[in-house]
């Protein structure tokens, strides 16, 4: 029988309060590049489920977003799923997947997880796309390459949820992972965001290097 995931206090459950009170929301991330996520690591699936319940009440988290690296740990994938599902039917909680973008979609590891997750009951409201941004250095067609790639994952996600066109762009967000501060330009951002919008994405974002502060206001709708 596997052990009961190791976790650790929550200390920054006060301050997830306090700005809750403050008219903000906030939820939870699990995985991520460093480390094993708990379902890779907890075999138990009771444990598992009461060790993200354990987590998800303690910050009183509406929503919680999965960056998964294992997904062709089958075994680690249906029990996370599990989980998941159990918890869904205690109570309300938005749920994101969150996987590598390629140049034809997603891979197909991450496409049988997306299938096994919903065979398992879990209701996935988002899969985010983590779309590494190439370098300006790389020249023209880089946007193009982009929504190329968020085209054919548009196909992958509407065909394993069943759900037509519209709604298969509204279970997609875009999270721009950037290697350097001037990867992405202001012209790239508007690019991004106009045919985020267009297509009607749940949601756009940014991570590794910050963006400048003119692309930040283009990426969230603070300017041009």
């Amino acid at each position: 029988m596997g052990r009961r995931p190791r976790l650790r206090p929550h200390p920054f459950a006060g301050r997830v309060a306090g700005l809750r009170a403050a008219g903000g929301q906030a939820g939870l991330l699990f995985g991520g590049p460093d480390g094993r996520e708990a379902a890779a690591a907890c075999a138990d699936q009771a444990a598992l489920t009461s060790a993200y319940r354990e987590v998800i009440g303690a910050y009183g988290a509406p929503f919680v977003e999965f960056e998964v690296r294992d997904s062709a740990d089958l075994p680690a994938v249906r029990r996370r799923a599990t989980a998941v599902a159990a918890l869904q039917r205690e109570g309300d909680l938005l749920v994101t997947y969150s996987v590598p973008l390629g140049p034809e979609g997603l891979a197909p590891a991450d496409l049988e997880m997306l299938r096994q997750t919903t065979a398992k009951g879990a209701r996935l409201t988002t899969v985010n796309l983590l779309t590494a941004i190439e370098p300006q250095a790389a020249g023209e067609g880089r946007m193009r390459r982009v929504a190329s790639s968020l085209k054919a994952a548009h196909r992958q996600v509407a065909e394993v949820f069943q759900v037509d066109s519209a709604a298969a762009w509204r279970r997609m967000a875009l999270t721009s992972v950037l290697a350097g501060p001037d990867d992405l330009s202001a012209l790239d951002a508007r690019k991004l965001t106009v045919f985020a919008e267009r297509a009607g994405m749940a949601w756009r974002s940014a991570r590794g290097v910050p963006p400048s502060a003119q692309v930040a206001r283009v990426l969230w709708g603070g300017g041009t």
